[in-house]
């Protein structure tokens, strides 16, 4: 070929790749990748006016993905990513989702049931064999939280650790092992525990050989096109694309981001363009098939045979008539929710980098539940519902006691299940605590001898042959029975 023909050659080829680019560029900004997509009719426009909010200049907000039949239908995202470096958010945001996280747990460790590693039925020892022993908890129990175990993250603040201090796999494990209650008899009730759900990270890790970012990488987010999406289990990765939490702060925003290495219960980075090819209901037989999708959305039971409103880190419910699958997420800076309806393969994710954005809202109001009014109007069978008040985000006002001269009693307690120890100070009319991050509580004397409470806690004192105060066991809300003995 000659020089000429060959110029003209490579022209024709410029031209052809620019006119082939333009096509896929505009494929992309018109579907799921890159930007904005959806529909251009009042319909987006109505999407705009739920997040108006959220679009203040210098305002965190909110990225939204609507599936149907299998397709996006929309997506589009609102407000700041990052407030230092005036990012927009996009569909392609990449947000910490909490707690949507737990669905992604159970799929791994239901590949691994699939694969005869792992049974249900397995004691959770059989894997963590650091936990002390009791009562078998099964990995089924962990699942549909019906085990008993202690929350972690109720049993940190009781201990008195600030929300941001990290918290490694190592600390997590070293803080379930001295555990020796357990809040009811494995199987007897159902409630929600972060624990169950980072001890299954555990599961994963230890039955597979490869940790729960690695799995999932390969496994879950590999078949499904989530290039993107991963648990993070170092809190000190950078995440290229990611959304930083905040939360309002005098006037303006403060940064709000989680800083655990701890996963399954939470630590997973997702968008909503990736968490919309995400349906737990319709997985390929590339990630379980039909055979896992019918697990996944198993409701868990009790040991009397009651069934729990809970699945494999998917809460069972209804919306307007319809049966839906959805799981919200809410930690430091991050409200995020993901909903799908079974059967009907429609589905909306809505993920927000605001502490107090009402991703969703019990009852109704919730922005998911806005978009989904929107978009599904054709399928519902009941009317809206009026919205649910959300519970108010204050903490409980403290007790108002005024003691009068120095304390009858003053003591160092020490909780080994805690491992930390918290000074203690008692007057005829009340008590007041200091944890080791120097709050102090205090506490108004209960109706029973040696009984003392505030908002969400309480204490009974135990005393010696002697009479003498030697201990004391607190009770935090769904926390009981954790002890601790006096020191001097």
């Amino acid at each position: 070929m000659s020089f000429a023909k060959f110029a003209r050659y490579r022209v024709a080829c410029s031209l052809v790749c620019v006119v082939a680019a333009a096509v896929v560029l505009s494929a992309r900004q018109s579907g799921r990748g890159g930007g904005q997509s959806g529909p251009t009719d009042a319909r987006a426009a109505q999407v705009d006016a739920i997040f108006a909010a959220y679009t203040a200049a210098g305002s965190p907000g909110c990225a939204v993905s609507v599936t149907r039949n299998g397709a996006v239908q929309f997506a589009r995202g609102y407000g700041l990513a990052d407030l230092e470096h005036n990012v927009a958010i996009t569909p392609d945001t990449l947000f910490y989702v909490a707690s949507v996280s737990k669905q992604f747990t159970g799929v791994s460790i239901g590949l691994l049931v699939q694969r005869g590693v792992v049974a249900l039925t397995d004691d959770v020892r059989k894997w963590v064999p650091e936990l002390p022993t009791g009562p078998t908890i099964t990995v089924a129990n962990l699942l549909h939280h019906t085990s008993g175990v202690r929350d972690f993250l109720g049993l940190q603040a009781l201990a008195g650790f600030p929300a941001d201090e990290p918290l490694s796999e190592r600390q997590f494990v070293a803080m379930m092992s001295r555990q020796r209650g357990l809040t009811f008899a494995p199987g007897s009730a159902h409630l929600y525990s972060n624990s169950g759900y980072a001890l299954l990270a555990l599961i994963v890790k230890r039955a597979s050989g490869t940790s729960l970012k690695e799995f999932a990488a390969s496994h879950v987010f590999a078949p499904l096109r989530m290039s993107h999406s991963r648990f993070r289990d170092d809190h000190a990765e950078p995440i290229p694309n990611r959304a930083i939490g905040y939360a309002p702060w005098a006037g303006g925003f403060r940064q709000d981001v989680p800083t655990f290495d701890v996963v399954g219960d939470g630590g997973l980075f997702s968008s909503a363009n990736e968490l919309a090819l995400w349906d737990p209901t319709d997985l390929p037989a590339s990630v379980g098939g039909s055979e896992l999708s019918a697990l996944m959305s198993r409701p868990g039971t009790l040991g009397d045979g009651t069934t729990v409103p809970y699945a494999m880190g998917l809460r069972i419910d209804t919306y307007r008539g319809l049966p839906i699958l959805r799981h919200g997420g809410a930690y430091g800076g991050y409200q995020t929710d993901v909903t799908r309806f079974p059967g009907r393969r429609m589905g909306v994710t809505v993920l927000c980098n605001l502490s107090n954005a009402p991703a969703w809202q019990w009852g109704a109001g919730g922005l998911a539940q806005k978009v989904a009014d929107l978009f599904f109007a054709d399928q519902f069978t009941a009317p809206v519902s009026a919205p649910v008040a959300p519970a108010s985000s204050s903490p409980p006002a403290a007790a108002r006691v005024a003691f009068s001269g120095p304390p009858t009693f003053e003591a160092r307690m020490f909780s080994d299940e805690l491992d930390t120890s918290w000074a203690l100070a008692l007057w005829s009319n009340g008590a007041r605590i200091i944890k080791r991050n120097q709050v102090e509580i205090v506490l108004t004397r209960g109706e029973r001898a040696d009984t003392y409470e505030a908002p969400g806690l309480s204490i009974r004192l135990g005393r010696d042959g002697a009479g003498v105060v030697s201990g004391m066991v607190v009770d935090a809300g769904a926390i009981t029975g954790v002890t601790f003995v006096r020191v001097r």
